[in-house]
């Protein structure tokens, strides 16, 4: 049919890491992409960019992204004409770059654009859920897309993009005022994407031309090395950066010495990845490589740390246990104890003890956050789980003990 692309991507959020990693290799790859963001959404596609930022201070921006439309969807009657006839095309990549909520909220919109592409193209269909956790909505919106016969591939997406910005315009009223309809995304050109299977589809043969994708037979190797050696070692800096009272993750990982202390932390993970993942070559230089990328950018140490307020507390702690306490059990199961890693956890628990610091207090006067008796019993129970990965059991309960009396002090300022 006229006007129908043969080869065609439509992406759903257009936020850091969709326009920064996932929009971005799709571009390199050639292919038409059409964006699909919420209803509400102001951004036009003519005016997103992205800046990235490589190895040895150059940048280079790509602007404007060359998107074919973008369409503030509620339902999918609300998509542009061109989005609709990339669901004709003979070979389409639909991939997300929501958050485990978001896909939980999109799962049903998503489900139904797809229903308008015509069932004798559904093989020709491939669905990646470029989150690293795409939760119980994500793999039950997989379970049903497969059932119609769509390829859905399991992955691994990796990039620090730190800032989506509004564009300044020239001219504007007033001159010079953020435009709510542009964004540019700051993204590192260090970049790692991770699909499981074969590029067997003329759409996924269109992603392996970046130099930064790759297609393995079993993805959870990679998926484990970035949350421990990445998002582990990130929190791990953050954690410690808050309590130096550093806002700069930059600053941070800059400091005399930190890179050393990054490299020891990660030194006994290196060692039981690869014992365990023999294909994982050189993660000791995947590493440094991280590192070296958080020194690049002006990346704020609450940013890193917003799960670190008073509401959400027990998604925080999940991330600990995810990314820091995981590999320790491991590494103990193996017979071997790592100080390193109980000297960040110990940090941990130093900065939960000064809990003043993190209380929003904006929030609690004006009724979004209520500190009860009864959700503070499930953040301990939460915590003293953890510490008896770590502690012994008398130590843990006289931690908890020290979380209890401070969350007694907090609540009752608030009464």
């Amino acid at each position: 049919m006229e006007g129908t692309p043969q080869f065609a991507h439509i992406h759903f959020g257009p936020g850091r890491l969709g326009l920064g990693l996932v929009v971005l290799t799709a571009i390199e790859g050639g292919l038409d992409i059409h964006l699909v963001a919420r209803q509400d959404c102001e951004l036009r596609a003519d005016r997103l960019s992205v800046m990235l930022h490589q190895n040895g201070g150059g940048t280079r921006r790509v602007h404007p992204l060359p998107i074919g439309s973008l369409s503030a969807a509620g339902c999918a009657g609300d998509l542009e004409p061109e989005a609709r006839a990339a669901l004709r095309s003979s070979s389409l990549l639909v991939t997300t770059s929501l958050t485990t909520a978001g896909i939980s909220q999109c799962k049903g919109l998503i489900a139904e654009v797809l229903g308008l592409r015509p069932r004798r193209l559904l093989p020709a269909t491939v669905f990646i859920a470029a989150e690293n956790d795409a939760g119980a909505d994500g793999a039950l919106l997989e379970r049903e897309l497969r059932a119609l016969g769509i390829d859905c591939r399991r992955t691994m997406v990796n990039r620090l993009c730190y800032i989506p910005e509004a564009v300044v315009p020239n001219g504007g009223d007033p001159p010079g005022a953020p435009d709510p309809r542009a964004r540019e995304v700051h993204a590192d050109g260090l970049a790692e994407w991770v699909i499981e299977g074969k590029p067997d589809h003329p759409v996924l043969l269109a992603l392996d031309r970046a130099p930064h994708t790759r297609f393995v037979p079993d993805a959870a190797p990679y998926e484990l090395r970035k949350r421990w050696l990445v998002n582990g070692g990130h929190l791990a800096l953050a954690l410690w950066a808050r309590r130096r009272r550093i806002v700069s993750m930059a600053v941070a990982a800059s400091e005399p010495g930190r890179s050393k202390w990054l490299a020891r932390f990660s030194a006994p993970l290196v060692r039981a990845l690869e014992t365990r993942y023999p294909e994982l070559e050189d993660s000791e230089r995947y590493t440094l490589d991280h590192v070296d990328a958080w020194m690049r950018h002006d990346d704020d140490v609450s940013r890193i740390l917003r799960r670190l307020t008073r509401g959400d507390l027990l998604p925080l702690l999940d991330d600990v246990e995810r990314k820091l306490v995981e590999p320790l059990e491991l590494l103990r199961g193996m017979g071997e104890s790592w100080p390193l890693l109980q000297q960040t956890f110990y940090r941990l628990q130093t900065i939960l003890r000064n809990y003043n610091e993190y209380l929003d207090r904006e929030q609690i006067e004006n009724g979004q956050i209520v500190l009860t008796r009864e959700r503070d019993q499930q953040v301990l129970e939460r915590y003293r789980a953890l510490l008896s990965a770590v502690f012994p059991v008398a130590e843990a309960n006289r931690l908890v003990e020290q979380m209890d009396r401070a969350f007694d002090r907090h609540r009752a300022r608030f009464d």
